[in-house]
């Protein structure tokens, strides 16, 4: 019925709404930096899977450590990249496991093998135990072999120490 207060309040919703409109700006450059950023890292760790993997073809011996804590960087960089809508987060998240699994299959060739080996370890160390004398030398020999292997493959803790545990 007032005229005046409609128009005042139609006023004060203008200015509140330019406050919000440049908030909102404000967050969707900031969903495309984070995008763009989460886009950056897929791309760089493509790139870095691609010239891993043309190293260890020509290379005999890879330093899985490194490779390993390369990876774990690339992961903690993900999570650091920012805040983006759940929709494009979703899209960007199957892209980071498909690059993220192809980067990782010659680590997780060579763990697998090394799970082998340490089996294998494992099954003469039961021989070693069963027999009727034990041979020290022999032993020492299989835990210097046990350790070679375990530094140059890195498992996972809980699994690294579950075969140890077993070997022990």
């Amino acid at each position: 019925p007032n005229h005046a207060l409609w128009k005042r309040f139609d006023e004060a919703c203008n200015t509140a709404h330019k406050v919000v409109e440049s908030w909102l700006e404000k967050v969707r450059q900031e969903a495309a930096e984070h995008r763009a950023q989460r886009l950056a890292v897929i791309e760089e760790l493509r790139a870095w899977g691609v010239a891993q993997r043309t190293a260890s073809e020509q290379a005999s011996a890879a330093d899985w450590k490194a490779i390993n804590r390369e990876l774990h960087q690339f992961s903690d960089r993900w999570r650091e990249a920012g805040h983006v809508g759940e929709k494009v987060f979703a899209e960007l998240q199957t892209q980071w496991r498909t690059v993220l699994q192809e980067a990782a299959g010659p680590l997780e060739a060579a763990q697998a093998a090394s799970i082998a080996r340490r089996n294998l370890l494992i099954e003469e160390a039961r021989v070693l135990g069963s027999a009727q004398a034990l041979r020290v030398d022999a032993v020492k020999a299989l835990q210097a072999r046990w350790q070679a292997e375990a530094q140059s493959v890195p498992l996972d803790r809980r699994a690294e120490q579950k075969l140890w545990d077993t070997f022990r």
